[in-house]
Order: C-alpha cells, then sequence, then structure tokens
C-alpha cells in the first residue's frame, strides 16, 4: 500500500535491463529518495506535525548526496508530504495533506477535455446532495461552529471577492461530511463551475446572484444546523439546478 502511494505522488524512477546502465541523474536519485521518505511516512501512519529528522541525519539515513536530497524535499514540499523548518529544533517535518493541491491538477485536466455544464451540475449535485447528507449525521458543535464561521466570513465578503469565495461554504460542508474522496471530487468540480462564473458571468449579474446565493447558503447551513438531512440535501439540490441554468 505504501509503494503505490508513493508512486501515485512523486515519478518513477527509469530503471534498464542493460547491465551497464547508464549513471542515474540527480533527479532520479531525488525522485527515489523521495518516494522512500513518503513509504516511511505512510508505514509510520503518517503522523502529521512529527519531525523525521535533521537534513544531515536524512541525508546519512538515505544515503543521499546535499543536491539530490534538496530535490527530494522540493518534491515533498510540493506534494505536502513534509516540510523543511529551519534553526533550532528544526528538522523535517510530517505535513498535512492537502486536497487542494490535487484538485488544482485534475481541473487543470478537465478544462482541457471541454467538460459541458450539463455534466458539470449534474455529477455536483449528486456528489454534493451525498456530502450534505453525510455532514448531516456527522453534524456537532465543532461542525456547527464551522459552518458559522464560514457564514460569517461570507457576509463579509465584497461582490468582486464573491466568485472565489462563494464556494466557501461548500468546502467546508464537504469536509465536514469525512469522506475525503467525495471531498476531492467536490472541489474539482466547485473549480470548474467557478471558472466558468469568472470568464461568463457580468459584474451586475454577479452581484444580484451574490445576494440570492448568500441567502440560499444560509437556508442550507441552516437546515444541516438543526439537524434536517433532506431539508438541506433538497435545498442544496434545488441551489445548484439554480446555479446551473444561470451559468448556461
Amino acid at each position: 500500500m505504501a509503494a503505490a502511494s508513493s508512486t501515485a505522488l512523486v515519478p518513477a524512477a527509469h530503471t534498464t535491463s542493460s547491465s551497464t546502465a547508464p549513471t542515474e541523474s540527480e533527479s532520479t536519485l531525488a525522485a527515489r529518495v523521495a518516494r522512500r521518505i513518503l513509504a516511511d511516512v505512510v508505514d509510520g501512519g503518517w503522523p502529521v506535525g512529527e519531525v523525521l529528522g535533521s537534513q544531515t541525519e536524512l541525508i546519512e539515513r538515505y544515503g543521499a548526496s546535499r543536491a539530490v536530497f534538496r530535490e527530494a524535499l522540493r518534491l515533498l514540499e510540493h506534494h505536502h508530504v513534509a516540510v523543511m523548518r529551519r534553526g533550532p529544533g528544526g528538522g523535517l517535518f510530517v505535513a498535512a495533506p492537502n486536497v487542494r493541491g490535487v484538485s488544482d491538477v485534475v481541473t487543470v485536466y478537465l478544462t482541457r477535455r471541454d467538460i459541458s455544464m450539463a455534466d458539470l451540475v449534474e455529477l455536483r449535485i449528486r456528489v454534493e446532495q451525498a456530502l450534505v447528507e453525510l455532514a448531516a449525521g456527522r453534524m456537532d458543535a465543532e461542525g456547527r461552529a464551522e459552518l458559522e464561521v464560514a457564514l460569517d466570513h461570507e457576509r463579509d465578503l465584497t461582490v468582486s471577492e464573491f466568485a472565489d469565495g462563494g464556494h466557501d461554504l461548500h468546502a467546508v460542508i464537504a469536509s465536514l461530511a469525512g469522506n475525503r474522496a467525495l471531498e476531492l471530487v467536490a472541489l474539482v468540480l466547485m473549480r470548474l463551475m467557478r471558472l466558468h462564473q469568472i470568464e461568463e458571468v457580468g459584474d451586475a449579474d454577479r452581484a444580484r446572484a451574490a445576494a440570492a446565493v448568500s441567502r440560499t447558503h444560509s437556508a442550507i447551513a441552516q437546515a444541516l444546523i438543526n439537524g434536517d438531512a433532506d431539508k438541506a440535501a433538497n435545498r442544496m439540490r434545488r441551489h445548484l439546478e439554480a446555479l446551473g441554468s444561470y451559468l448556461r
């Protein structure tokens, strides 16, 4: 399992059947070191915040040169596997996984595949209704507080900020659902629809839409806070159907 996870994040090293294989480049060696560190992190249960060692210790442990280790570190930090902290008490620390970094890559790919708005809306409705129902089942005092904070933040947004920040409540609900696979899909769909909004919706229309969306978000969040999963899911469906019609 660790090996599968590591190869998904870091480019695989090249192999050759020749007995006189050429000397590996620093980038290939760095990818190999990064995969080994990632495998150790996964095997250890991904203990976020735990120090893996100092730069000197890790260079010795993984048999890497300073140049190779620096490139491996760049790969690990880019994929939110680990981060290097300098100074006293520093070292390489296990980082919290960041789903947004993955969603950006998938968004770029799907944008280039010319996915239609109708397909986006249909999939997003199904995904977010499922997330609302999951979030309702897991709702507690902390979750209700997160929804309230998201609503307060949304009310403070300017019209120009709403194109980005207006999706924050959806992201909070996706996180509260506790299903990381569905959360990733939801974040990708949000990014794709946000790109469509920015490209095709004028300022005056955006201002009117922002007010309507804010009211709807409050209603969805209130249903979740009250523990009414059916009402929250129905409101989410109507909200996304209206948004899809508006953007087509």
